[in-house]
């Protein structure tokens, strides 16, 4: 029975065996079939096949036979690159992006762009750019590079030079269909379908309802109808897990695996899927056969030949697999990679390359389809204390090899072993779990007039609102710090009554500020955004409320109603500000800027080590001390910048509160407020703000 399923789901990946064994072998026959190939694309977008083959139609691959002279071969023209990616782009040619970091804040500073090619050795086209790129894909209008933190999208022709641009904001992770005309990217309710060529985006909702919070899309089934997406969620262990799932392009309909599964990869032109996952708890590598329908229905369980866990080659369907051989002494003697393949007779065998002994490979494993190549980057282990400047090992030694597959020879067999049948990698519990996860219940019935309210402040303002048992599944941490919800702390009426009185000081504070700020929070595809959580009790001696930026792109504030929301808002509203800033234009915010402001010599508390050494700090240059020329509100403003600003702006939009009428008089406070005005004004889209109330303290002591 194992033999006859094994042949059976096996048939799936032998409808391109021949094709692919001769990618390896760089027979001329590949050609024809290739030209075959063609003339079906051009008159039929599909084909009709047996249940046992893929439906999709694989591109044209035309093997030009290029010939490196040796099994591997390291290039010249391009070593010593520190922090650097690279990526096949066709005519034997690479691009490499090397990014030069701030070691403090770890930023992308500037990166080098350059095209090597493989077979001269030499570079052909190079750039230095401001700022982060990431290669996204190549296609017929050129080599597209992404600038996240902007959202820019930018076009280069093989000669490095800028041909065209377009902005799309919040994507998050991207990946591009083989042919590199469609991007695809996720959110909170779908699927964001691109159109890399024209920018154009359309939204695929997710079926059922299913929404995400923080996911990462790490490839295409080879057929192109599945997205898969790696999820993270705050399990109930009180730390985030991740969970694997695909998601049907065309309708949106999600399929959970098991939570036991680790890794996910595909195939590229096979409907071959690698997972790594936990059989009989027993960890080891697997192969997943589908029946090529696209439908996730038909998944059967192979386990793999031994030795280490295998990767796939990117764009390709090789395996490899890392050996190593090591001396009496156990020390290493050699570094080999096993790399395998289906052959034209439908198995799969191996041969081997060996790197050296003192190498280890750095970034993934790129096939260069058209000339047969696997390309990858490599540094040396790194003695203890061997490190570059930059905290990087052994960074001025790292390099690129190329293995010409026609010099290894294929004659090891690789086994495949049936496992599991189709029901193992499905998991409905794991969707409906995290479902659960995701689903916010339907408020208190007796907080429907409050919902009410906070509904009409959702829909003014483009905020979201959470009270109560709404709360429940953030209240253990997943949003931070952990919190009571009002229905656990408080009786019903009273927390009736707090909740009342926490909504109408909440749309007293949201008053004070400009039409239309509180929109941009979301993200440019209309999720996420500016959230207001109203809590029972903080687990913490000292907060009353607190703020925090959530990844993908919530700006949380948890407000403990047993104190006023009012006079809190504006100081945890500035880290979310902040946080705002940071994210969109970070260069607006500098440590070293802001240290100028304050006195000569001055540190703040947090320098110590200590977070609550405010409480001991000398009140001097605070308002509550000082006659004149003061630079702090009081000893909680000397506890980091962020609470220094925060302060200066929770006192200006509440004076009332503060008492503090004369606060902004001071020369240095002008200074400090004005520096973050233009930080504001240079992140938010402030065309019809007019001027806040902050900028308003700018006029009031301006100095003639």
């Amino acid at each position: 029975m194992k033999i006859n399923r094994y042949k059976k789901l096996g048939t799936a990946a032998m409808a391109v065996a021949t094709s692919f064994a001769l990618l390896l072998s760089g027979c001329s026959e590949s050609e024809d079939s290739s030209n075959s190939s063609q003339n079906n694309t051009t008159t039929t977008t599909t084909t009709t096949t047996t249940t046992t083959a893929t439906t999709s139609v694989q591109p044209e691959v035309v093997v030009k036979n290029y010939d490196m002279g040796a099994a591997i071969t390291y290039l010249d023209c391009i070593n010593g690159y520190i922090n650097y990616t690279v990526s096949p782009i066709g005519e034997g040619m690479i691009l490499i992006i090397d990014s030069t970091y701030d070691i403090e804040t770890g930023r992308i500073l500037s990166c080098g762009v350059e095209i090597a090619d493989v077979t001269t050795d030499e570079i052909v086209a190079k750039i230095s750019i401001d700022g982060e790129r990431s290669f996204v894909c190549i296609n017929e209008k050129g080599i597209l590079l992404n600038n996240t933190e902007l959202g820019v999208w930018e076009y280069y022709d093989r000669g490095l030079k800028l041909i065209d641009q377009f902005e799309i904001k919040d994507t998050g992770s991207v990946v591009a269909s083989k042919d590199g005309k469609t991007l695809y990217s996720a959110s909170e309710n779908g699927i964001h379908v691109i159109d890399a060529i024209s920018g154009e985006m359309s939204v695929v909702e997710f079926a059922d309802g299913f929404k995400v919070e923080e996911c990462y899309c790490d490839g295409l089934s080879p057929d192109e109808k599945n997205l898969y997406m790696t999820l993270s969620y705050f399990s109930d262990k009180g730390y985030y897990e991740d969970v694997r799932a695909a998601v049907d392009v065309s309708s949106g309909k999600v399929t959970m695996f098991r939570s036991d599964i680790d890794i996910l990869l595909n195939g590229y032109d096979t409907d071959m899927y690698m997972v790594c996952s936990s059989i009989e708890n027993d960890s080891m590598p697997m192969v997943i056969m589908t029946s090529g329908d696209g439908s996730m229905a038909n998944l059967g369980v192979y386990t793999l030949d031994g030795g280490n866990l295998p990767v796939y080659v990117e764009q390709s369907d090789i395996l490899c697999q890392f050996e190593f051989d090591y001396k009496d002494d156990m020390s290493l003697a050699e570094t080999n990679m096993k790399l395998t393949a289906m052959q034209d007779d439908g198995e799969y065998k191996s041969g081997k390359v060996s790197i050296g002994a003192d190498v280890y490979v750095t970034d993934s494993l790129k096939y260069m389809r058209e000339e047969n190549l696997v390309v990858f980057t490599c540094e040396p282990y790194a003695e203890e204390g061997d490190y570059s400047d930059n905290g990087e090992s052994g960074a001025a030694a790292s390099r690129i090899g190329v293995i010409d597959l026609r010099y290894l020879n294929f004659d090891e067999p690789y086994e495949l072993t049936w496992q599991k049948d189709t029901t193992y990698m499905i998991a409905e519990t794991e969707l409906e779990a995290y479902n659960d996860y995701m689903r916010v219940p339907e408020v208190n019935e007796y907080l429907t007039d409050q919902r009410a309210k906070a509904d009409r402040l959702e829909e003014e303002y483009g905020i979201t609102i959470f009270m109560s048992n709404e709360c429940e599944n953030m209240a253990s941490g997943r949003i931070g710090q952990s919190f009571m919800t009002t229905d656990e702390y408080f009786d019903t009426l009273d927390e009736a009554d707090k909740i009342a009185t926490a909504l109408t000081d909440l749309e007293n504070a949201l008053k004070k500020y400009p039409k239309g700020m509180f929109k941009q929070f979301k993200n440019s595809t209309g999720n996420y955004g500016l959230r207001i959580i109203l809590a029972g009790y903080i687990e913490d001696d000292f907060s009353a409320a607190y703020a925090i930026y959530n990844s993908p792109g919530w700006y949380d504030i948890v407000f403990d109603v047993s104190y006023s929301v009012s006079i809190n808002f504006p100081h945890e509203l500035w880290h979310s500000m902040q946080s705002f800033i940071e994210n969109h234009n970070s260069d607006l915010l500098s440590e070293e800027e802001w240290a100028k402001l304050n006195p000569d010599g001055f540190e703040y508390c947090s320098a110590s080590g200590d977070p609550n050494a405010y409480l001991e700090e000398p009140m001097d240059y605070t308002y509550m001390y000082e006659d004149e020329d003061w630079y702090f509100y009081d000893n909680y403003s000397k506890v980091n910048s962020n609470e220094d600003r925060a302060r200066i702006m929770e006192v200006l939009m509440s004076p009332e509160q503060f008492a503090s009428d004369y606060f902004a008089q001071s020369t240095n406070i002008q200074n400090k407020l004005a520096y973050m005005s233009v930080a504001i004004r240079g992140s938010f889209d402030t065309t019809d703000w007019g001027m806040p109330k902050w900028e308003e303290y700018l006029t009031m002591y301006a100095k003639e």
